[in-house]
């Protein structure tokens, strides 16, 4: 098992972090955090082999469940969520390592166009309901955010190589390639991409438009090999390379 969950021994420090080793990296974070780290990690273990100079895509990052290992392990990451609570607890979690300077957190949704449209709206867009929505996401309310492209921010950054992207956006990865096209093409990243067909409030709409079947066959056309595993509570991952 390549993660292990423990506590500082120093009880000042005990009460404001946890610490977290993965493939004998080991790092901080806070303790509400800590047990995220075992959802997925099977899916770790096997496919986020990450090196010491990777550049990394974390699309969906959250509070750091696949950042952090990827910036343990030396990667350089571009982490993107446009859930103001998430990103607020990635920053914390990284400033706790003192990472600042190999990761850019951006609070941008990431899409197939440039533009602005609230996270609420965005979720029922895709068929989510929006009493729901406002009950999760209910302190954004109507706060715009701001949608880019993959393919604006890699020639924004003049990137010379990308190792990883990571997808997870309740049912937007098809968005997300499709504003990425010209970046698969160029650097072939590693994908690990989520799939939500299968998840209660978006399943409607993943199902109806063939959403998993089409990120599928534009990976195919991409040159790109491709393992699925069904995972836990109706979601599925993708590994493609």
């Amino acid at each position: 098992m390549s993660f292990m969950y423990g506590r500082p021994r120093s009880s000042t420090w005990t009460q404001i972090m946890s610490y977290i080793t993965f493939k004998d990296k080991s790092f901080l974070v806070r303790p509400n955090d800590a047990p995220d780290f075992y959802g997925e990690r099977e899916l770790m273990d096997k496919w986020w082999n990450i090196k010491n100079g990777d550049i990394i895509f974390d699309i969906g990052a959250g509070t750091g469940l696949w950042t952090l290992p990827a910036l343990a392990c030396g990667a350089w990451v571009f982490a993107f969520d446009s859930y103001m609570i998430a990103c607020h607890g990635l920053r914390v979690n990284v400033q706790l390592n003192k990472w600042e300077d190999r990761i850019t957190i951006s609070e941008h949704g990431v899409g197939n166009e440039d533009k602005e449209m609230s996270l609420i709206d965005a979720l029922v867009a895709h068929g989510a309901e929006r009493g729901f929505c406002t009950q999760v996401l209910g302190h954004q309310k109507g706060k715009p955010t701001t949608y880019i492209r993959l393919d604006s921010i890699a020639a924004a950054f003049e990137l010379s190589h990308i190792s990883y992207v990571k997808i997870d956006v309740e049912s937007y990865e098809l968005d997300v390639l499709l504003g990425g096209r010209k970046l698969l093409e160029k650097f072939h990243p590693k994908l690990i991409i989520e799939n939500h067909s299968n998840v209660d409030h978006v399943k409607e709409y993943m199902q109806a438009n063939s959403i998993w079947e089409k990120i599928k066959n534009l990976l195919s056309e991409l040159k790109y090999n491709m393992e699925e595993v069904d995972y836990y509570q109706g979601r599925g991952f993708l590994y493609a390379y």
